[in-house]
């Protein structure tokens, strides 16, 4: 069920900043526009069902964030992540705004001090989406999500992403441009 992925993704995610906190990483912005179309890379989710462009420097971290995530990516030396985790349609009694309800409530029940910005309807590829600031702290480590929920024809997806509160101003911009290459794996490249 969302709510016990969600758990799970929340606490990967903050255990992952606090060690990379505690180790002393530096961010150096730059590097990462989406005009230098060599610095980035298609990525797929492991159902083969979506895919994604990502900056070249970050790295695939696979069962690291979430044993329910279908794609992982981040920029641990930046504090940059984000994973997508689908929800089969059939396999919930919800529609798309009880779905983002449910996801969004479980992440700030997580977090100490929650703040829940205001949902904003979206689209992604021209596909119904919200997107929501949450920001808190948990074991002390001030963090910022952007949780994006999609409806697909199939599926309700999250895509979870996050950084310190200190990163957030400036990793923003390249969340919404990554996020904003999300789309289904069309039948063709998939043979």
């Amino acid at each position: 069920m969302p709510i016990k992925r969600s758990a799970a993704v929340i606490l990967a995610l903050i255990m992952m900043l606090g060690c990379l906190v505690g180790c002393g990483s530096q961010y150096s912005p730059g590097g990462n526009s989406l005009n230098d179309s060599s610095s980035w890379v298609s990525v797929t989710s492991e159902d083969g069902k979506y895919q994604l462009q990502v900056p070249a420097k970050w790295k695939d971290l696979k069962g690291q964030l979430s044993q329910d995530a279908t794609l992982e990516y981040g920029d641990p030396s930046k504090e940059q992540y984000l994973m997508l985790l689908p929800e089969s349609k059939e396999s919930l009694s919800m529609n798309f705004k009880e779905y983002t309800t449910v996801i969004l409530h479980n992440i700030a029940s997580n977090m100490e001090n929650a703040v829940i910005d205001q949902t904003a309807d979206i689209a992604i590829q021209e596909t119904p989406a919200t997107l929501t600031g949450i920001s808190g702290s948990s074991d002390q480590i001030k963090v910022q999500y952007w949780v994006y929920t999609v409806e697909t024809q199939q599926d309700f997806l999250q895509v979870v992403t996050c950084t310190l509160q200190s990163k957030a101003e400036e990793t923003k911009p390249l969340i919404e441009q990554v996020v904003g290459t999300l789309q289904p794996v069309s039948e063709e490249s998939k043979q």
